[in-house]
């Protein structure tokens, strides 16, 4: 099956699994990722990550951020944003990514950080602004628009994901042609363009990489809960 980034937010968001989110399973490789976009209404007087990060360290109420719901990958994402940046947030919860922007062109949050195809079409248009990627490497759909690195703010890098896995114990040959197959296919010209429709990259690996990701996102994603005391659904 296809699983998302969402995966080892669940590992760090939910009380009790039904499953155990790598044991359980046999990772192939990663198909492709994207980066989160840091976005703000076009109207806002905010024009980098410097002026946001200033306005959240002195404005006397914390800025609005909207997510597509609590424990979701731009959650914890912001949430270790400010950790890192030292700003004063509140998170606004919506059912989902579109409610959430539609709040935000309006004006009625301060910014997001969310998947580009959720926001590209009002950054084309100019009802939204792009601050920042989340990833270090540069967005071919933004290619002048800095990474949160080259914003000033260190060591950051998060990106979303969709990967293939399997049951736990499939058998190494089979691993070894699905990887390969995969591969090869997310690299042809026709899928590069399909995924760049979607705001997607191609982003094959080993299997063994695939795990050390989910891993990582794990460790990551469960430092930032224990940070902001994260009370598990």
């Amino acid at each position: 099956m296809v699983i998302p980034s969402g995966h080892p937010t669940t590992a760090v968001t939910f009380a009790k699994l039904p499953f155990r989110p790598v044991d359980d399973f046999t990772m192939i490789t990663l198909a492709s990722t994207y980066p989160y976009v840091l976005s703000v209404p076009s109207e806002t007087g905010i024009k980098s990550v410097a002026e946001l990060i200033d306005l959240g360290r002195t404005r006397a109420t914390p800025l609005t951020y909207g997510t597509p719901g609590t424990g979701s990958g731009p959650h914890l994402a912001i949430e270790l944003l400010a950790l890192q940046t030292k700003i004063n947030v509140q998170h606004i919860p919506f059912r989902g990514s579109a409610p959430a922007v539609t709040e935000l062109i309006a004006g009625r949050l301060d910014f997001m950080m969310d998947p580009p195809a959720s926001m590209m079409e009002f950054i084309r248009d100019g009802r939204l602004r792009a601050l920042a990627i989340s990833s270090t490497k540069h967005y071919f759909a933004l290619p002048d628009t800095p990474s949160l690195v080259e914003a000033g703010v260190a060591g950051f890098d998060v990106s979303g994901w969709q990967g293939l896995i399997a049951p736990a114990g499939l058998p190494a040959p089979i691993v070894s042609r699905l990887n390969s197959e995969v591969a090869r296919i997310v690299m042809e010209p026709a899928t590069i363009e399909r995924l760049h429709a979607f705001g997607n990259e191609p982003a094959p690996c080993s299997p063994e990489e695939f795990k050390q990701r989910i891993e990582s996102d794990i460790a990551k994603w469960t430092a930032v809960a224990d940070q902001i005391h994260f009370e598990k659904i």
